[in-house]
């Protein structure tokens, strides 16, 4: 069993609404300095982690969300708020999901997880208020650092929608050339055409030669969406066994109502070779 203490009721209103998403039970009440909320050890073994968790994300998402805003604002100059919301999304899945995305958010956010659990191992109350003002240097120049990768994730997520807007914008001024294409997952793509012909290399290769394709950013040896693009046939039919393949996701989302997903099973040519 440990203890928290809280002060701040919009920090007690976060914590009670997350408790069930943490699987975590609790009795809150009242004492001089705060609230007391005492968590009740039950089934759920990794408390202590999932405890360390939510305070974590209480930290980052309610306590100090103004920070990081104003380190926003003042290190790195944005001030369209839909932009600094949307900085502060990325930033909270770098930091938030349970796979951290890149080392370095990784690391930032098993040292904050580590510190928080090292306070609640303690057998006197955890004042949490009085932890993140002692940490408070240290969270902002860590936040410093990860608002500048979240940017950069951002701008490279702008980057990405603009390339795929530029190939739809493309495929969208070019007429089809082949009615049906068959494509099995794999690393990479196997094309077949309408009659269950395997593309080969060379002739995959013949095609990508005859098009512009430098002109949407796509390099004649990616063997993935480049022959789909020179093929552009009306209909695009994907076989395997897994729908979120990202390959796939991208073939989806470039062509759109084009695409549909099937099952290895229903490939209708055999064998598959």
């Amino acid at each position: 069993m440990c203890q928290i203490i809280l002060k701040d009721k919009s920090e007690i209103a976060y914590v009670r609404n997350r408790f069930p998403w943490y699987q975590l039970n609790s009795q809150i009440t009242d004492n001089q300095t705060g609230k007391i909320i005492t968590i009740i050890p039950d089934k759920h073994k990794g408390s202590t982690q999932a405890l360390g968790m939510l305070l974590l994300e209480l930290w980052i998402v309610q306590s100090k969300k103004e920070t990081i805003m104003e380190i926003i604002k003042q290190y790195y100059y944005y001030e369209d708020q839909q932009e600094i919301n949307h900085i502060l999304e990325v930033l909270y899945e770098r930091l938030l999901t349970k796979e951290p995305l890149g080392q370095a958010s990784s690391e930032v956010r098993e040292e904050l997880l580590q510190l928080l659990i090292s306070e609640l191992d303690t057998p006197a109350p955890f004042d949490f208020d009085a932890c993140i003002a002692h940490h408070d240097k240290h969270f902002q120049l860590l936040m410093i650092s990860e608002v500048g990768y979240a940017i950069d994730e951002c701008k490279q997520e702008e980057q990405y929608q603009h390339f795929i807007q530029s190939l739809r914008e493309y495929i969208k001024n070019q007429p089809d050339k082949t009615r049906i294409l068959h494509i099995v997952q794999g690393e990479p793509f196997t094309f077949y055409n309408e009659k269950g012909h395997r593309y080969t290399a060379e002739e995959l290769q013949f095609h990508i030669q005859k098009e512009p394709i430098y002109i949407v950013g796509l390099d004649e040896d990616e063997l993935n969406i480049t022959p789909i693009i020179t093929l552009l046939p009306t209909y695009i039919y994907i076989y395997g066994q897994d729908p979120n393949d990202a390959k796939t996701t991208a073939v989806q989302t470039i062509f759109q109502e084009r695409v549909a997903f099937k099952s290895l099973q229903s490939f209708p040519f055999t064998p598959i070779n």
